[in-house]
């Protein structure tokens, strides 16, 4: 994966599940973000992982 989308897309709504980062040309899916963003909440939850 490109680096880290760290620039506001101000035209990126809810309805939008999958778009292109312009700079890095990496492909993002909200809804796998989603998921992978609750397995590493719950593993920090349980101090299986540090980030």
């Amino acid at each position: 994966m490109g680096k880290k989308l760290i620039i506001p897309n101000k035209d990126i709504t809810l309805k939008i599940r999958e778009w292109v980062c312009p700079e890095c040309k990496t492909e993002y899916d909200r809804e796998i973000n989603a998921a992978i963003n609750i397995k590493k909440f719950a593993l920090q939850d349980q101090n299986l992982i540090f980030i």
